[in-house]
């Protein structure tokens, strides 16, 4: 067996508490949805996104599968983050949820997380990870089997984008199987507004929604890839990468100049990237296109 697929084994879901129930077949998707929006007991909604995307479970009903995926999106939000679901009116109140195997009693806070965690978990596990054989991890060879979700359908694109522009949904220091697909999906996709392996891949939606990639790779510690593609940098592309310098702030929340910054290595080394990259640019003795020009040579 090898390595990657050893990971997969450990990391794959085993809550016995879970596994014993299955949601009916005859759910149809409206209704894991509504239940999904009204249901207020958390071992329900452990329950419902642990079988939510078994396709071949929540079947039927006006709602579609991109709809049940919207919802994923929404449930997962602040998953990393326990102080995201602090709230004084029930700071003190605890509940029973099944937790590692057992009955476990925690805050509603630990709750609430629990299932955010949940939801970023099947929806990592089910939906952003790449099945492309050919591909390796920040890799692209051929298409990634999500591509024709993100940015292939619209409404779950801009949902899945608004769920990342929250900076604490972004793995910093990947370490679970989870996260380690997240950071896998969010290089691949990002990259992907400019290097595009295949015909097939080049997409209007993904250079419009350069400014976005650029602060997940910035979040993730990549910028070295921009700076790499220089010659594919559009004149948008550095106002975003200047935006971001001037927006660094120091341990009191004061804002730091773009000097002390690069001497302190702050910023993930954006203000150094930002300088290299102008550098090469400069270089060439050519002016980067705007955004719209590169977008009519994709239409082309």
């Amino acid at each position: 067996m090898q390595n990657k697929e050893i990971l997969e084994e450990i990391e794959r879901e085993k809550n016995p508490l879970l596994a014993e129930r299955k949601l009916e077949n005859r759910i149809t998707r409206d209704e894991w949805i509504r239940r999904v929006e009204t249901e207020e007991q958390y071992k329900e909604l452990l329950h419902l996104f642990h079988n939510g995307l078994d396709w071949d479970m929540v079947q039927g009903g006006g709602a579609s599968q991109m709809d049940v995926l919207k919802k994923y999106f929404d449930g997962a939000h602040g998953y990393s983050n326990l102080d995201s679901f602090y709230h004084p009116h029930f700071h003190n109140e605890r509940v029973q949820i099944p937790l590692n195997g057992k009955v476990r009693e925690v805050s509603v806070c630990r709750a609430k997380m629990e299932v955010a965690q949940k939801a970023f978990s099947i929806l990592c596990l089910k939906v952003l990870k790449d099945t492309q054989d050919e591909n390796g991890f920040k890799k692209i060879r051929l298409k990634p089997s999500w591509w024709d979700i993100f940015p292939g359908n619209e409404d779950v694109f801009k949902r899945m984008l608004e769920f990342f522009s929250f900076a604490k949904n972004i793995p910093r220091k990947a370490t679970s199987h989870t996260e380690l697909i997240a950071t896998d999906f969010l290089y691949k996709l990002a990259t992907s507004a400019w290097n595009q392996v295949s015909e097939e891949m080049v997409s209007e939606a993904m250079v419009r929604n350069r400014d976005a990639f650029i602060e997940i790779l910035w979040h993730l510690g990549e910028l070295k890839f921009l700076s790499e593609y220089y010659m594919l940098l559009c004149r948008e592309d550095i106002e975003k990468l200047e935006k971001l310098s001037e927006s660094l702030k120091d341990y009191k929340n004061d804002p730091m100049s773009m000097e002390d910054a690069f001497l302190k290595g702050q910023g993930n080394g954006i203000v150094e990237y930002l300088f290299v990259i102008k550098q090469k640019i400069q270089l060439t003795g050519k002016e980067p296109p705007t955004r719209e020009r590169v977008i009519r040579l994709f239409s082309r």
